[in-house]
């Protein structure tokens, strides 16, 4: 089903289960790595238990095979990655806005219980039944994920893992917090609505002018460029200016688009 730098996801049958479809992780393994591939497959574990939510992946089981491979076998979602859809452009308003609101619910849920995602992006949500009335963003991967204890403090940092394109700065030094799953997130929603990466997105065209070919043609130019500012704000390189959360960023999205 997927691959990536420490493991291989496949499809799979839960013989115990009505041979229910599950998806399987098996973790790679790397004898330079050992300790530290064990530690973060442990923490995905517990971040997947701990995460009881419609808009996150739902685990089944965790353990170690016969022949000493970790794995984590989790529900699998019917439908495709949110990158699978934008390969074809934008999404419409009213789509890109419905996933929009679900994915920020899914990350405040896990920010409130004290987890961070810190690998947003289009390959890591799955839209379940894709292009139905009922389609719904889930929220994958936790591999990558960091606890903040009660006082915000990092109990557990993975700094240099993850997708470039969408990583916020502070994941490379810096405090952790969730401001930095905001930056992935604000990347994540203007390429929805607009089809076009951030970091492209000068080189193609201002940014503001990017926004207008995908709102109603009554979009003032006003509300146009309030709506760059909070993109701008919520993807600004220090973390201390950036939105701080998930519910702010929401809430200043809900103001500005039309």
């Amino acid at each position: 089903m997927a691959k990536g730098g420490f493991a291989t996801v496949y499809f799979g049958r839960d013989l115990q289960c009505n041979r229910e479809p599950v998806a399987v992780k098996l973790i790679r393994f790397r004898p330079d790595l050992s300790e530290w591939i064990n530690r973060r497959w442990k923490l995905e574990q517990k971040a997947l238990e701990s995460l009881r939510h419609p808009g996150i992946l739902q685990p089944r089981e965790a353990g170690i095979t016969g022949d000493d491979q970790l794995f984590i076998v989790t529900e699998y979602v019917e439908g495709v990655t949110l990158q699978a859809v934008l390969t074809r452009g934008s999404m419409e308003l009213d789509r890109a806005w419905a996933r929009t609101r679900e994915i920020c619910e899914a990350l405040e849920y896990a920010h409130t219980n004290g987890i961070l995602h810190c690998d947003l992006k289009p390959d890591n949500i799955m839209l379940r039944n894709v292009g139905q009335s009922d389609e719904r963003a889930v929220v994958i991967d936790f591999g990558t994920a960091v606890f903040c204890a009660p006082d915000h403090s990092i109990m557990d940092s993975n700094r240099a893992a993850g997708a470039a394109d969408y990583m916020a700065p502070d994941r490379l030094g810096g405090t952790l917090s969730t401001a930095t799953d905001v930056y992935s997130l604000a990347l994540v929603v203007f390429e929805m609505l607009t089809g076009v990466r951030w970091r492209d997105a000068e080189a193609t065209a201002p940014t503001e002018s990017l926004l207008q070919r995908v709102l109603p043609p009554s979009t003032t130019e006003d509300r146009c460029t309030k709506l760059t500012t909070v993109f701008r704000d919520a993807s600004a390189f220090d973390a201390h200016t950036r939105t701080r959360t998930v519910a702010e960023f929401q809430r200043r999205l809900t103001i500005a688009l039309p």
